[in-house]
């Protein structure tokens, strides 16, 4: 649990929570209410300088960027604790990882990672297909004469609409060379690509769906080898699966002292409803809920952190577990701060629509529980119980 954490991690704690007082919450009072309006780029802007100057922007980055790579426990109490404010502008004061693009060297470095990490270039991850396969076959590449030819569609790229290339998951088929999947640079712009609709969704966010119709693109876009595609992507998105559910402990426990201040203040009744056997037992289920949150989430962040066993159940497990935990935890807050919880604009309605989106991100709750259950059944990577 975090309440055990050694010194250097609870002086991270203070340190964040300390930049959330002292700058965030300024910045925040800046920002309209509505989340299905995006915030202006002098905020965003002003976020980054800040977020650079204290130290925590860089949390993410490798060294040989500037930033101080925290380890996953590390990145565990930060965005738990970004979550506990449940601030808007919390979702971009920490700079781009990597990802995918870590061990890249040469033109893919210098064209692509680079860029992005400095802020020059922004990228999207493609990797969900659309429902109606074109031809029955999902994206898929052939290989001829050092050029690939890739024709498919992605239906759910996150923030595709502001991205200058996509990290695409592709099926390369090649006469010469091994078969397999890949990770595929391919640039927006490129001839043959185009934006299919362009949509948002229920927490605000922004999504694009694209057609792919015969791009071409050289086969140093390949990112690794090919065969190496549904590794990488599964290891960046179990680090994703991990970020959303420290979110959804943090927002967890905000929603709880939310309900705890407004069932305290005065009632028409005459008592506050705090003094109600009722509403106290509803509390209570609430507090538990967030105590088994944070104690999965904290074991799991160990586990991560300590030992080179892979952790994909475990995590899998945690993001389930999280995920669905908060969004019971938010129907509560409402029922018992009433009905004015629903009217837009309200911290609760917004939190509401934030949360819903996080059992389908990275994996819907159901997908990844029959994953689970597969792999238990079939094969000796279990998860630790």
């Amino acid at each position: 649990m975090p309440d055990s954490l050694p010194l250097d991690l609870q002086n991270l704690q203070t340190k964040m929570q300390s930049f959330i007082d002292d700058v965030l919450t300024d910045i925040e009072a800046k920002i309209e209410s509505n989340i299905n309006q995006p915030i202006p780029n002098n905020i965003l802007d002003e976020a980054r300088i800040r977020s650079i100057e204290s130290g925590i922007w860089g949390l993410t980055q490798p060294a040989e960027f500037g930033g101080s790579e925290a380890n996953i426990l590390e990145m565990t109490i930060v965005r738990e604790i970004l979550g506990q404010a449940n601030l808007r502008i919390g979702n971009h004061v920490l700079g781009p990882h990597p990802g995918i693009l870590a061990s890249v060297k040469g033109k893919l470095r210098e064209d692509y990672l680079l860029p992005l990490m400095k802020g020059e270039k922004r990228g999207a991850f493609a990797f969900t297909e659309a429902q109606t396969i074109p031809n029955g076959k999902p994206t898929w590449a052939s290989l001829e004469n050092q050029e690939l030819t890739i024709t498919g569609q992605k239906s759910f790229v996150s923030g595709g609409s502001n991205a200058d290339f996509f990290s695409t998951l592709v099926n390369i088929e090649s006469k010469n060379r091994t078969s397999g999947t890949a990770i595929v640079l391919i640039d927006k712009n490129s001839k043959g690509l185009s934006i299919e609709r362009e949509f948002r969704s229920i927490d605000g966010s922004s999504h694009i769906s694209i057609i792919l119709n015969s791009v071409k693109v050289p086969d140093w876009h390949i990112v690794g080898e090919i065969g190496e595609g549904m590794p990488r992507a599964l290891r960046n998105i179990s680090n994703v699966r991990m970020a959303i559910a420290a979110k959804s402990t943090g927002i967890a426990s905000w929603a709880t002292q939310f309900t705890v201040k407004n069932i305290q203040q005065p009632h028409r009744s005459g008592i506050s409803l705090s003094e109600r056997e009722g509403v106290r037992l509803r509390l209570a289920d609430m507090l538990i809920q967030v105590y088994a949150m944070r104690s999965i989430l904290y074991r799991t962040a160990k586990i991560a952190n300590t030992n080179n066993t892979p952790v994909m159940n475990e995590v899998l497990t945690t993001k389930v577990f999280c995920t669905e935990q908060v969004g019971m935890i938010i129907d509560r807050a409402i029922d018992l701060c009433g009905g004015s919880s629903l009217i837009e604009g309200h911290p609760l309605e917004r939190t509401y629509r934030d949360v819903r989106s996080l059992r389908f991100a990275e994996g819907a709750s159901d997908t990844l529980r029959l994953n689970l259950a597969k792999d238990y059944l079939e094969s000796d990577n279990s998860i630790r119980f």
